[in-house]
This record gives C-alpha cells, structure tokens and sequence, in this order.
C-alpha cells in the first residue's frame, strides 16, 4: 500500500516544494462554490476529527545544490537536498498550505489551550517555508509576506478579514491584483475566515487528519520533461483535481475504486483523446460531458411516480447542472450507479465503432447527422435534443448488453423512427429508457416487431404500427430492405403515406396482408422523384425581387399552388386563414402528386432532357386538367367558386400561366420555410368599397368544407403572409391577390375578364 502524507509530513521528507513556472495559476479560491465546498469540507473533518484523504498528488524529483528553507522571502540559506515538483495536486496542496498558516495565526489570537510554543510554530513555519511557487515572482513573493504576517505580526483583523488586511499591509503590490494566483488565494483566505467560529476549537495539530497519497511518476515509466509537458495545461478546466478528489470520495466504498481511479488516469484517457478541446492536451472537458449524461439517465430513471415531477431537480435546467457535487452526491450513492457510469465510459471504444452515416436529421443545421457526430456532440457541447439522448442511450443499453456493436444498425434504425415521430419532452425519458431496456434484449428488432401485439411504452402507437407494418413487409418480402433503409434514412422513418400511394390503398392493413401490391419500381421511382424535388437547384428570382427578402426557392415552391385544393392545406376559420399543414412534406397528396410526375417523368425523359423541364410541363398538364374539372363544377362559371382552396387555386393558375410569373412571385415574400405558404382573407376597407384598388373575381363569399357556412361578403379578397397576418400591415402591392393586373407583364393578354381568358387556356 502507497504511503499517505500530511502537508507538513511532506515538507519534512523534501527540501523543498516547488510549483514550477509551467504550471497553471492556483484557481481553486476564484470559484466560490468550489471553495465553499472544500473549506466546508476540510473543517468538518477537523471538527469532527474525522480522518480524511484527498487522493493522489503525483510529482517529479530533482537535486538542487541550493534551496531556500526561511520564511521571509529574500532570505535563502545555501543548501544539498531534494525537491519535489508537484505535477498534478497544486490546488489541492496550495488549499492546505493556506489553512495551515491561517490555523498557526488563528491559534495565537484566540489562545487556544492547546497552542503551540513559540519554538514549535517557528519550526512548523519553516517547514511551510519550503512551500515555494515559482509560477509568478508576484506569488511566490506574497507567499513569503503571507507566513510572516502569520508569524510576526498575527492579530484578530488578519483572522477576520485576512484579504482587506493583506491588501492594506504596506508591502502589498497594487499590481498583484491582476495576479490570478495572488487573488485566489485572497479569496480562498476569506473563504477560510468565514469557518474561524468552529476553527477557534481545532488545534493546529490537528491537521494531521488530513492526509493524501503521493506517487512519483517514475513508477509509471515517464521521464520527468515528458510529464511536465503532458501537464502544462495553462488555463482550462481548473477545477477538474477538486472535482476528482470529491467524486472519489462519493464512491470511496465501491469495490472498484481503485480501478476507477487508474481507468481515470490511463484508459479513459485514451478512449476520450479524440474528443478533448482543441489545443489542450487533456481530457476532462469528454469526461464531465459523458458524466453529465450518464447522470441525467440515472436521475431521471430514478425518479417514480407523478408526484415527482413536481420535483424541480427531475429535469436539470442546464446539462452542466448534472454534475453539480450535490447531484452526483445523491445519484452516486448507489454502487450500481457508480458500476454504470464505469460501464459507460468503458464502452466509449465499442461505440466508436458504429457506423451508421444518415442517422438523424438535425433541427438546428439542417444537415444529416451519423452516429459518431452524436456520440462526439454529446462529449463535447453535450446533446440538444431528446432523441439524440435516446439513440445514444440505446447504443449504450446495446453495447453493454451484447458486448459488441454488430447488428445495432436495425435498431438504431427502428428507435430513430419511433422516436423521431414521437411528441415527447426530457420529462418522458423515465417511461422510454426502460423500454429501450426491453428492445435491446430483443434478437431480431423485426422479428419482434411483426409479432409484437402490445405497446411500446414512450413512443406514439400510431408510428409503432407503422414500424408493425414495415417489420411485416421487411421479412415477407427481404428484396425490398435496402431500397427501404434508405427511404426511411431520408424520410426519418415516417412513410406510411408513401407506401400507401404506391401500394394504392387506404389503410395499412391492405398492403399488409398483400405485400405484393407495392411495386418495388414505382416505390423507387417515387423516391427518387421526391429527392430529385427537394434537391432542386436553388434559381434567383428575376422579377419584383424587391419584395422579397429570400431571393430564391426550391423544387416544393414549384408545386404547392398545385396542391392548393389538396387537404395538404387545413382551414382555420376563426383566424380567417388557409395554410400549410405541419405535416405537409409527407401528406397523401404530396406523394400522389410525385407519384403522378414520377410515372410521367419517365414517360417523357427522351423528349425531356431536363428534370426542370419536366417538372414544369406536368404542373401545367395537372392544372389543366384541374381547371377544366373546375368549370365542368360550376357548369362554366368559375366565378361562382367558393372554397378558398379552389379560389387561390384559380388565382395561382392565373398568376403563372397567363401572366407567367413564378411561384414566388404568388406565395409569401420572406424567408422559405414550413409556414411560408399561409392565406388571410378579408374584406375591402370602407373606404375601397366604392373604388377598389382590389377587386375579387369570384361573386360569391368563402365556404368551408367542414362548417358549409359561407361569407357574405361578395368583395372578400386574399393577403398572403409568412408567419401571421396583421390588419394593421393594410393592403399591400405584392402581397394582396388578385394582384394589379395592370401593373404586372403581360397585362394586355389579359381581357378583362381572366376567367373566360382561363377557361381558353385550359382547353
């Protein structure tokens, strides 16, 4: 067993300690709760003469022919001896050194019956003497002055308010005030006279109770100067030695301590290399995000029942807040916590190995993220969003569970799905992780899915009977899996409609049972025109781009006027708007449509080289067809049209083929996006009604397909907007349809009536 040491044991076995200039400033006493924490620690051990270790201090040695054992500052006595450098634990003895000398002067002032002689505290003196910081010729000058203060001139304001006292002492430099070493310890010393009650009653003999183990590196096969440079780490993460020596203590009587404690040194070093802040040189950035996380499943798997989400600690507003020492306190006090976190870190290198590249889409960027992109956020910036946090969970349960990462892919493919299409919040995981438990017992993940008659608890029943439904088809019919995987990679797994459109049912049950009725080259020719669509080259808009702050559009910009009659769109009636649905991108009529351009596509591609081409000459054959239904309705009259889909409809046909302007010229200026494409409609202010700058084309109000109730208002006109509509905005050129025809090319094509000039078009 390695010898432990108290600080002034340590002082006497070396001539002395010297942090060297290459090490980072003393820190520990700028953090308020790291200070706290420790000061409250240490005094309580001394209180209750409870014997503490504070972990292991690893150093270097060398002889010098000339060593300064005094404790005033410029006064050096030549002498033959060794010194010891410590590399790792300069907090922590720094720490100590401090509320030795503060002890020595509290003990004078308060004549505690136990004091030292005046031989005795100069001996103990001059063995602190040999602490000696070489960081900075400001701090290692304060040193000195400091123990002389303690020495010669201790007095009840150095006891009460040691850093007014020392800044006021004629010796103090101004400068040292930028010192961060200098004023650490200033604030360490405050931390320490905030404790002067209970220290009044501790001896310094004490301090005896607090002990540490020291190794030298050479017993690790390192020379010193590489050592050395393995830790000149400057300014990052200084509090990561306080944080290692608390956590050993929450786990000091698990069986696996010491083994922790070298994996921390060695093993998870290398495991979490890859992942460290650029241009530093350690790890423990990677380790507290991975215990961050590690923390988060166990506390929110800890927690039971309802009345415990009343509990404000359920769900950590900040990630960092999970590694707060009070929160490790209380989930680590479990071994088998402690055993998981071990088993966590252990399996970094496994989950390295997973190669799954189109895992999930990300909300933020918008780009496709692998599995090692989730796994490198999580031990970086931490993880965003739930179901990043579920699919690193369930490579975790995985990996532990098989102890290997083959086979995952399915998996991670099938919970991607689920998860994705869930609605679901943090507070949710505690019924999800358990039944990712389950899941990855399973063998097979479509076996079990095909014969699964029940729930998965967390995730939404509706998606699960999709994943049902895909299990079935993936194991009747096994040709179709790749062109499946990377359907579902593209879609985030939610294709119920695409497969229903190609299949031509209506239910899922029907292409279940016959799994034949969905043709492999039509799925995949839908697929590919759907991509082909949302791929589109981005083209400038020429015309009246001053109206629009986004300048450009995309391949759906091209065909949602032809989906205006679709229920793609929804009503909503007491706002007076026609929009999008939220779900538009994956929506029945979206996938008919494409279906539709797909089969003509290929039947024109040797007349047609281009995709645009195409696109453009099968909206124009769909509208056709469209207004020439609409007029059959009406039995000619278009004007008599009173849905608000049919009327946009019409004015959207008008807008690109007779006055052969662009998509974006008819939809909302501003950027493009899900909520890009909305309607309000209105009617004319009083002060129009007489000469309307607008006019309507239709001599009816607006009706609804669910409510049949209809407008009276025979001016009612439309103002298309991106995220909500305001009165106040008033009429505006560019945003109000009709548009001015007259100020718009082309006009003179138009007679003055476009509805009979429509009704030609389309034959």
């Amino acid at each position: 067993m390695n010898q432990t040491y108290t600080l002034l044991s340590l002082c006497e076995a070396y001539q002395k300690i010297e942090i060297p200039i290459i090490q980072r400033n003393y820190v520990q006493g700028n953090d308020k709760t790291i200070r706290r924490h420790f000061v409250n620690y240490l005094v309580n051990a001394l209180t209750q003469q409870s014997p503490v270790e504070l972990d292991f201090v690893y150093g270097a040695e060398r002889q010098d022919t000339q060593l300064t054992d005094n404790c005033a500052p410029n006064n050096c006595a030549p002498q033959v001896g060794r010194v010891l450098i410590p590399l790792d634990g300069q907090q922590r003895l720094t720490t100590l050194w401090l509320l030795h000398g503060y002890l020595l002067a509290l003990e004078q002032v308060s004549n505690h019956p136990e004091q030292l002689s005046p031989e005795e505290r100069e001996a103990k003196c001059q063995l602190l003497a040999r602490f000696v910081y070489e960081t900075r010729q400001s701090a290692k000058d304060f040193c000195g002055y400091w123990l002389q203060e303690v020495t010669e001139r201790a007095c009840q304001e150095l006891v009460e308010t040691p850093s007014k006292y020392l800044r006021n002492c004629a010796w103090f430099d101004p400068e040292w005030e930028k010192e961060g070493t200098v004023t650490a310890m200033l604030g360490m010393l405050e931390e320490v006279a905030t404790k002067r009650a209970e220290l009044q009653e501790v001896p310094f003999s004490r301090l005896d109770c607090i002990r540490f183990y020291y190794l030298h590196i050479k017993k690790f096969g390192l020379s010193n100067e590489l050592y050395i440079r393995m830790n000149a780490r400057g300014e990052q993460l200084t509090s990561f030695e306080h944080f290692k020596s608390s956590f050993y203590k929450v786990i000091q009587h698990h069986p696996n301590l010491y083994s922790i404690k070298e994996k921390m040194e060695y093993d998870w070093v290398d495991a979490l290399w890859q992942y460290r802040p650029k241009d530093t040189h350690v790890t423990d950035h990677p380790f507290m995000k991975c215990l961050s996380f590690v923390t988060e499943v166990l506390h929110i798997k800890a927690y039971k029942g309802e009345e415990d989400y009343k509990t404000p600690q359920l769900v950590v507003s900040k990630a960092d807040s999970y590694t707060e020492l009070s929160l490790i306190e209380s989930v680590y006090q479990e071994q088998a916590h402690v055993t998981y976190l071990e088993q966590t870190l252990d399996c970094v290198e496994n989950l390295k190995g997973i190669q799954y590249d189109k895992l999930l889409k990300d909300s933020d960027t918008k780009k496709t993220l692998s599995f090692q992109e989730i796994l490198a956020r999580m031990l970086t910036d931490g993880l965003r969003t739930v179901t990043q946090r579920i699919l690193l969970y369930t490579a975790i349960a995985y990996v532990l569970h098989h102890n290997t990462f083959e086979g995952i892919v399915p998996l991670l493919r099938v919970v991607r799905n689920l998860s994705t299409n869930t609605v679901k919040q943090l507070r949710d995981l505690d019924k999800i992780y358990p039944s990712l438990d389950a899941l990855v017992q399973v063998p097979n993940i479509y076996e079990y899915l095909a014969h699964l008659q029940g729930r998965i608890l967390g995730f939404s029943d509706t998606q699960l009977e999709e994943e049902k439904a895909k299990a079935q088809l993936r194991l009747a019919r096994p040709e179709v899996n790749d062109l499946l995987d990377e359907i579902e990679d593209f879609f985030s797994g939610k294709i119920f409609n695409l497969l229903c459109e190609v299949a031509e049912t209506a239910t899922l049950n029907e292409w279940v049972e016959q799994p034949q009725r969905i043709d492999l080259d039509t799925l995949q020719r839908t697929f590919k025109a759907y991509q082909s669509l949302s791929e589109m080259p981005r083209i400038e808009v020429t015309q009246h781009s001053h109206l629009f702050k986004d300048t450009t559009h995309c391949g759906f910009r091209e065909i949602l006027g032809d989906l205006l009659m679709t229920d793609i769109y929804q009503e909503d009636t007491v706002r007076e708007r026609y929009q999008l649905r939220p779900d538009w991108r994956t929506a029945r009529p979206m996938f008919h449509f494409i279906k539709g351009f797909a089969d003509f596509w290929q039947e024109g591609e040797k007349g047609t080289s281009l995709f645009v081409d195409s696109l453009t000459a099968y909206c124009e054959k769909v509208e056709r067809e469209e207004i020439q239904d609409l007029i059959a309705q009406t039995q000619g009259d278009l004007s008599t049209l009173t849905h608000p889909g049919e009327q946009l409809f019409v004015y959207y046909v008008i807008t690109r083929r007779l006055m052969q302007l662009s998509a974006h010229d008819f939809f909302a200026y501003g950027e493009w996006g899900n909520r890009a494409n909305n309607f309000a409609w209105l009617s004319l202010p009083s002060d129009q009604q007489d000469n309307p700058t607008y006019r309507s084309l239709f001599t009816r109000g607006i009706s609804f397909s669910k409510t049949g109730d209809e407008k009276a208002s025979t001016r009612m006109i439309y103002q298309k907007y991106k995220d909500q509509f305001r009165y106040s905005y008033g009429l505006r050129e560019g945003v109000a349809l009709p548009p001015e025809y007259s100020k718009y090319p082309n006009y003179n094509q138009l007679t003055s009536d476009p509805l009979s000039t429509l009704k030609e078009w389309a034959k």
